[in-house]
């Protein structure tokens, strides 16, 4: 499956925040029609600065045969930039970008748009590892969560904190795919 989710930043608030204001998933695309629907989706929104990919769909061959994945998505016209794949990096900036209530000092970072139900669904139904505090529970069921969102989300926010690093623009849009548990598969 290919899921995408859509970022924006607000460069006027006191405090940094980013939305995520639209996702999409889908199955059974080649890369070509994914990248065609990722700019489909796109092209009443402002040009993306950036649209990261897991590094997995980036790399030159996918377990020793064929072409990448970001080769397919550039002839349909999406570029893709590897993405950070740091899982406890990840999550915490995640779980940091989330964070609110009265011991902590600012508002959350990360606002969801109600649009984003699947997202929402991963996020509600996401559980903190017992033995690996730093990492989420991976489901004995792989039905039990769909983690393409989730992936997306880490990407998109490890991202925009070392672009941010860089410059600081007016607005700023992601467009990023993730796979399940790291793979991509068309």
């Amino acid at each position: 499956p290919a899921a995408c989710l859509w970022f924006a930043r607000d460069p006027h608030a006191e405090y940094p925040r980013t939305y995520v204001y639209r996702e999409w998933w889908q199955a059974g695309l080649t890369d070509y029609q994914q990248a065609r629907k990722i700019i489909e989706l796109s092209e009443d929104d402002p040009p993306a600065r950036i649209t990261y990919a897991d590094p997995s769909t980036v790399s030159v061959y996918q377990h020793g045969v064929g072409a990448n994945h970001a080769r397919e998505w550039l002839a349909a016209g999406l570029r893709v930039v590897a993405a950070n794949n740091k899982r406890p990096l990840g999550w915490a900036r995640l779980h940091r970008a989330l964070a609110y209530g009265d011991d902590y000092p600012v508002p959350a970072e990360l606002q969801v748009l109600d649009s984003c139900k699947e997202f929402i669904r991963e996020l509600e139904k996401t559980q903190r590892d017992p033995h690996k505090p730093e990492d989420i529970r991976q489901p004995g069921n792989i039905t039990d969560l769909r983690d393409e969102f989730l992936d997306c989300a880490r990407y998109g926010l490890l991202g925009a904190a070392v672009a941010n690093k860089k410059r600081r623009p007016t607005v700023r849009h992601y467009t990023v795919t993730g796979g399940k548990n790291g793979r991509r598969v068309a």
